[in-house]
């Protein structure tokens, strides 16, 4: 026989597996939960192209550096929940920028010397180093919304030119891309 208190327990561990097992509220009876847009070429290609075009027409850089300065790339820090290799971006502004007469381009750092310059705040150290003139650095970063049963996904990608001598940025790209919803 049971006693009151083993009833009670038994009636709120049903409780909660009942519970457990009803739909949430944000969803509605019959559907399945909202699949997440992920960042793909089409994201990444429209970043780069943004990035490129804005460095290679818009930057105004300081005369003392001259022509063509030396310009160390440093891929941006994956701000995401989705931890993207951020290093396809960086190569494909490689890419771009090397096509350019703007800049010319500094060997890529090895992935410790890279890590290095992330975490420890050295990146301007890295690419005095390298005999940059210039660096550039930034981050990748996405934010979640879902509206009228759609989920999308901004990201933006921020990237910012240095001057290696005096530390001081010399330009700055911010570009949006949405994925999904629409």
């Amino acid at each position: 026989m049971k006693t009151r208190p083993q009833i009670h327990v038994a009636a709120l561990m049903a409780t909660i597996v009942i519970a457990g097992c009803s739909s949430s509220p944000d969803q509605g009876e019959g559907e399945g939960p909202v699949p997440t847009p992920t960042f793909g070429q089409k994201e990444r290609d429209a970043l780069v192209e943004n990035a490129v075009r804005s460095l290679e027409e818009e930057a105004k850089l300081p005369e003392a550096l001259g022509e063509r300065p030396l310009l160390l790339l440093l891929r941006p820090r994956d701000k995401t929940d989705e931890h993207i290799d951020t290093r396809s971006i960086m190569n494909g502004v490689r890419v771009g920028l090397a096509s350019g007469s703007r800049y010319r381009l500094a060997a890529d750092l090895d992935r410790e010397a890279e890590l290095a310059a992330e975490v420890g705040g050295g990146a301007l150290e890295a690419a005095e180093q390298a005999g940059a003139a210039l660096l550039l650095r930034g981050e990748l970063s996405s934010v979640k919304k879902k509206r009228d049963g759609r989920m999308t996904v901004r990201y933006t990608l921020y990237l910012e030119l240095v001057e290696v001598a005096s530390g001081q940025p010399v330009h700055a790209v911010k570009k949006d891309v949405v994925a999904g919803g629409v």
